[in-house]
């Protein structure tokens, strides 16, 4: 799930404001223009999370995009999850990929595993750890105890399908050093 989406929500003016030549189409960020976003001050990154905070749950919820998530989309939200017939989680991405194909069939793809929209390569900040603002924890509630939901039912699913490294291995054999494998000789 993303609770990210280019023109759904007013945030463009952060982005403007942080970095006035950058475009919300340059979703790359490597532009010259856009380098500054990556320089952001905790109080931006407040307004931001205030901004997009309860996006994931009010889309599961069927809501529109803007505004604080209600009681009824947060019990709505993990009913949704429940019933869509599959969550991949991005930090999981290539185990996600491999509980995918076992729980669907078909053979895995090399191109299933490139990382097809690369973005700067950068080190966490060493200025603030966001994890410390209540007030981005309490902007994000919502969204994380939709992520949670989403959370348990990935790992409930990988453990039914008895999904692991080794039967990744043995299922999307390529790239080769995927799930600990290597090219053979």
């Amino acid at each position: 799930m993303s609770g990210y989406f280019h023109g759904r929500h007013d945030c463009g003016r952060l982005l403007r404001a942080v970095a006035p030549g950058c475009r919300n189409q340059d979703a790359s960020m490597l532009s010259e223009a856009c380098r500054d976003v990556l320089k952001v001050s905790l109080q931006e990154v407040e307004r931001y999370a205030e901004c997009v905070g309860s996006t994931q749950t009010r889309m599961l919820a069927g809501a529109s995009l803007m505004g604080p998530a209600t009681p009824g989309h947060q019990r709505t939200a993990p009913d949704v999850i429940e019933s869509i017939r599959f969550v991949g989680l991005a930090e999981e991405y290539d185990l996600s990929v491999c509980l995918f194909h076992s729980m669907f069939g078909g053979a895995c793809k090399s191109v299933e595993f490139q990382n097809m929209r690369p973005g700067p390569r950068r080190q966490k900040s060493k200025v603030y750890d966001v994890s410390m603002s209540a007030k981005v924890e309490s902007s994000l509630r919502s969204d994380t105890i939709t992520y949670d939901a989403a959370r348990r039912r990935f790992w409930r699913d990988v453990k039914q399908h008895n999904v692991t490294g080794a039967s990744c291995a043995m299922m999307c054999s390529q790239p080769p050093e995927l799930f600990g494998r290597e090219a053979a000789p």
